[in-house]
């Protein structure tokens, strides 16, 4: 972990005024940021979208189908690096996404769990074909909320620390 100015200037501050700490119990991280997919144990680099409320992942050849009464969907998940990682999980909803220009989209999106830095977190994740993006994960602030400041002039500033899967920290 590397020791940054901010982060000196931060403790200087705390100590001389601990009001502002408070501020400094979510994590800083960069506009970019290396994701691991626990279950499928792939690595992704992430844009962090504060303005996506669910998070995006490329997902090709997505079918569904029944499986114990439910809806599940099988995909495969294919990252920067052509790494790719079939999946089957359930459909927790399908959403409709306003685009900017054309017709709105339907996309299934199911719970996955994530980690970024060192926490891990479960959140719903949309499956959408993201080959022609140079991220193909998005992070959306449904996973940001509540542990992360996203400093905009920063990127790839921590790494995927999570031991096991565990409830939300």
């Amino acid at each position: 972990m590397r020791i940054t100015l901010r982060d000196v200037y931060c403790i200087i501050l705390c100590i001389f005024i601990p009001t502002i700490c408070q501020a400094n119990e979510k994590r800083i991280i960069g506009w970019v940021e290396n994701v691991k997919i626990m279950s499928a144990d792939i690595e992704f680099s992430a844009k962090l979208d504060t303005g996506a409320l669910t998070s995006s992942i490329n997902a090709i050849d997505i079918e569904e189908f029944e499986k114990e009464d439910e809806t599940w969907i099988r995909f495969k998940i294919v990252n920067n690096h052509n790494e790719s990682k079939i999946i089957e999980l359930p459909q927790e909803r399908i959403v409709k996404i306003k685009r900017h220009v054309g017709k709105s989209q339907k996309r299934h999106v199911v719970k996955m769990g994530l980690c970024l830095g060192n926490v891990y977190k479960e959140t719903q994740v949309s499956l959408i074909n993201r080959e022609k993006f140079v991220y193909k994960l998005l992070i959306g602030r449904s996973f940001l909320k509540d542990y992360f400041v996203i400093d905009p002039s920063e990127h790839h500033i921590t790494t995927p620390d999570c031991e096991k899967e565990e409830s939300d920290q």
